[in-house]
């Protein structure tokens, strides 16, 4: 549980959609984030990952849902912290360079950056910053439970929460759908995060096992 609540802190980091066969309450309208893709990738003990799909704009988490647009956000933590706030680095996929910049992030000491468009699934890509490269490997394909799975079990399971701030099919707050990985040595536990945010600044999560769906926190 201590693993899980760790997890949790990273749902406001710069924190598609498939209708369900017993939710329909507006929830497709109002996803203010959804991950479909992850890729993850590691150079010794230095991390990266990249969150592939749609978000708000502007993204605030505020309980209301704002037009959406495809983002890639990649995020390398590194295991000798910096002290400089932005970071040059080469950005490949498929065999194509671009330069890009990565700012750091004042609360969680990793860098960040948004490409702006979704990666593909079967993208070749990889990070290249100082003298280390970190190549990429799309790992939610070997999800046991993709994120349409994972959307309709949170839906399901926070369906009394939805129900209540839905007036005339349209849901009063906002959701997002992401992928979690915990903060250790490897990339072996992974997690599926629901969050529904209402207007009424009420906040409800739902933490799903990516291998067999089970919930493994509700709050």
């Amino acid at each position: 549980m201590k693993k899980l609540t760790m997890c949790l802190m990273f749902l406001l980091l710069p924190m598609m959609l498939i209708g369900c066969s017993q939710v329909k309450i507006g929830v497709e309208e109002s996803m203010s984030e959804i991950t479909h893709t992850y890729f993850a990738g590691r150079n010794g003990n230095d991390r990266a990952s990249i969150s592939v799909g749609k978000r708000e704009e502007p993204y605030k988490i505020d309980g209301i849902h704002n037009k959406e647009l495809d983002f890639s956000l990649i995020t390398l933590s590194l295991a000798q912290p910096k002290e400089d706030n932005t970071l040059k680095a080469t950005l490949t996929v498929n065999g194509k360079d671009s330069e890009i910049l990565l700012d750091l992030h004042p609360i969680y000491h990793s860098y960040m950056v948004d490409i702006g468009y979704c990666l593909k699934d079967n993208d070749e890509v990889k990070l290249t910053f100082g003298n280390k490269v970190i190549a990429f490997s799309n790992i939610s394909k070997d999800f046991g439970i993709n994120y349409e799975k994972a959307l309709e079990i949170a839906q399901n399971t926070l369906i009394d929460e939805i129900s209540d701030r839905t007036n005339n099919d349209i849901l009063e707050g906002e959701c997002y759908l992401q992928v979690l990985n915990e903060i250790s040595p490897n990339f072996d536990d992974m997690f599926w995060c629901f969050t529904l945010v209402g207007k009424d600044k009420k906040v409800f999560r739902v933490i799903i096992s990516v291998v067999d769906g089970s919930i493994l926190a509700e709050n």
